[in-house]
């Protein structure tokens, strides 16, 4: 909401720093001497964006210009006062969550006539991260393309300056209905030192006196409210509430609409990943939290805690070991660093990243060896085969599966993600969450996090105790087509720091992988490996049983995308 856009190549982000307006200056009446808003000072702006938002907008005679700002600045002055009341309102009916993201909603705001439900989404932003960035970083159009799957485009028609701006923005089509576009007035505002609000209300042609034509095979929707309320707490982290409540018009399924409602807060977290890979900290000359590193060859002396380090030789002195630190140099970058206790040190993370890519040579092999190979059958759609060592050990099973051609490699990773949905595809799997996530420094940290340990465990069948792994998942991207998410045990020493289950038995996943992969036609092969020590006393049929089951969760992926369809 709010987003903005520029001509082809110009710069996007038209929201800077924002100063602390005094008082006169967010008033809706100025007086008729007042300068024209545009010509106020805009000096805390970079140029690039001064010069956009002045260069080539067709402007009102002064009066008008005026009249209609001053009719503007009135209604979204009431956006603004629902937005704070609603975030500030302990009634909401509770949504469940996602990525960190807490869900809520409202079936309707009874402080207005409007019968729509209003969505909520809550998320903690690190306090690495400055208020003034995030709210740049919501205006920003470009980077939205990149974090909003929904997300189409967007057009400023008419800024009356940094605070205040008319915009047009398109939200792509969604399983077949007609992609939905909104012409709206966006206001930035620093409610108090420690609270900013970006807010956004639908303009009504007739009443609010700007027009802007409906493109041909869009639908115009209504926002009756929406937009960001962003607050500063004590310890310098920000409590970010994304709220909305949207009429999306026409005939669309209801399925669609809910789909939406919960999609839109969930990009909270997408913006909090995109924000964290783009290195995007407060203080530019911060380490771990910003990412930053002098130029290679270049050294730099800083004076931290009353000691000199000394960076561009690999060496320093400092609160972390050597090899912490040459780990986090290659790129490595902890999630949410301040949020959580570290389970794992930089060097175990370290080393789950290096076997992840030693491994993936071998699982690509794998994926496509034939030799040696006890043909299952087919299930459900899917090939399975099974691996058996002449010198013992577990088996390796693999399951071969061609999703329909509407399946996206993104749509099927965010899916693998996803522990709450894996219990309604997974008949064997019972429970897991994240431990830690890392950024990993290559190409596939634009999807989020490239490296994360976690913790699942597997249901009780027959009589037989459910199983527990502690393991790491690396995402590789091969080529264009293929992306491999590589699995492996975590060290011993690691993982006897995690709590176990006391009704599940610890095993270790030796080797697995899904491998996913564009086919010539359109559609996407996903294959399935795993092989794992279960330990304990299993009879062997069970364990024959579980290789045939564990493949056929790719066939019921497809089933639960299609019901989402």
């Amino acid at each position: 909401l709010g987003s903005l856009s520029a001509s082809a190549g110009a710069p996007t982000s038209l929201v800077g720093p924002l100063p602390s307006l005094p008082e006169e200056a967010r008033s809706p009446e100025r007086g008729e001497g007042a300068e024209r808003p545009y010509e106020q000072n805009w000096n805390h702006l970079p140029d690039h964006v001064k010069a956009q938002l002045l260069e080539g907008a067709e402007r009102l005679p002064q009066a008008e210009e005026l009249a209609l700002r001053q009719r503007l600045t009135r209604k979204i002055d009431f956006v603004i006062a629902r937005l704070l009341r609603l975030q500030e309102d302990t009634e909401w009916n509770a949504g469940g969550g996602k990525d960190g993201v807490k869900l809520m909603k409202k079936e309707r705001d009874p402080g207005v006539p409007r019968d729509l439900p209003v969505v909520r989404g809550d998320l903690l932003f690190p306090s690495t991260i400055g208020r003034q960035q995030l709210i740049s970083f919501l205006t920003d159009t470009e980077e939205r393309k990149k974090y909003d799957d929904m997300f189409e485009t967007a057009q400023l028609l008419y800024p009356f300056g940094p605070e205040l701006f008319i915009s047009w923005m398109c939200f792509k089509k969604q399983f077949g209905t007609s992609s939905r576009e909104f012409l709206q007035v966006t206001a930035v505002r620093e409610v108090d030192r420690n609270r900013s609000v970006v807010a956004t209300v639908s303009l009504d042609e007739s009443a609010d006196g700007f027009a802007y034509p409906v493109e041909s095979g869009r639908v115009r929707g209504d926002i009756a409210l929406g937009g960001y309320v962003v607050t500063t707490r004590p310890d310098e982290r920000l409590e970010v509430s994304f709220i909305t409540q949207v009429d999306v018009c026409g005939s669309i399924p209801q399925f669609v609409v809910n789909m939406v409602q919960q999609n839109q807060p969930l990009t909270l977290a997408a913006v909090l990943r995109r924000m964290q890979a783009a290195g995007i900290s407060r203080d530019p000359h911060t380490d771990r939290e910003g990412g930053y590193r002098p130029p290679e060859g270049e050294e730099e002396e800083t004076e931290r805690d009353g000691g000199t380090e000394t960076e561009g030789d690999g060496q320093r002195e400092r609160g972390t070991t050597g090899s912490d630190q040459t780990a986090f140099d290659r790129g490595l970058r902890r999630v949410g660093e301040r949020e959580r206790e570290e389970n794992f040190s930089y060097s175990e993370a370290e080393e789950m990243r290096r076997e992840g890519e030693s491994l993936v040579p071998e699982l690509l092999r794998l994926r496509d060896s034939s030799g040696g190979w006890v043909n299952l059958g087919k299930r459900q759609g899917v090939e399975i085969s099974r691996l058996d060592f002449p010198e013992g050990g577990p088996s390796l099973v693999r399951g071969r599966f061609v999703f329909a051609p509407w399946v996206t490699k993104e749509r099927l990773l965010r899916l693998l993600r996803d522990f709450e949905a894996r219990k309604t595809y997974d008949k064997l799997f019972e429970e897991g969450r994240i431990l830690e996530e890392w950024y990993t420094g290559d190409s596939g940290d634009s999807m989020g996090p490239s490296l994360r340990a976690v913790v699942f465990s597997t249901k009780a069948v027959f009589g037989v105790s459910g199983r527990e792994f502690v393991h790491y998942i690396l995402r590789k991207q091969i080529d264009q087509r293929s992306i491999v998410l590589a699995m492996g045990a975590v060290g011993d020493q690691a993982a006897s720091r995690i709590n176990t289950n006391p009704s599940k038995v610890r095993g270790r996943l030796m080797k697995a992988a899904h491998i996913l992969r564009e086919l010539d036609n359109g559609s996407l092969e996903v294959v399935f490996l795993s092989q794992a020590e279960l330990n304990g006393l299993i009879p062997g049929w069970i364990v024959k049983q579980a290789q045939g089951d564990l493949p056929t969760a790719l066939a019921n992926m497809q089933t639960f995308l299609e019901k989402e369809r």
